[in-house]
């Protein structure tokens, strides 16, 4: 788990959505852009980026679906 990451982004949910992640995801899992995360009453979700997800820890009750970040890398 990174110590900081930048948030790249969020997939906000509204209601009437259905939305649904894949099963399987865990917090700070790689993932790569284009890959299938989830799908909505709009069809599938895929990742814009390479990157980290972050799921909210009470998903289904607020309106974030899922994050995606990067670590960010200090040069002292």
């Amino acid at each position: 788990m990174p110590k900081v990451a930048e948030l790249v982004t969020s997939h906000r949910v509204h209601p009437g959505d259905q939305f649904q992640m894949r099963p399987g995801y865990a917090n700070f899992q790689p993932v790569q852009r284009g890959e299938l995360l989830a799908h909505d009453a709009g069809g599938p979700i895929t990742a814009i980026s390479d990157g980290l997800i972050l799921m909210p820890l009470y998903q289904p009750q607020g309106s974030d679906g899922f994050f995606i970040v990067k670590p960010v890398i200090f040069d002292f």
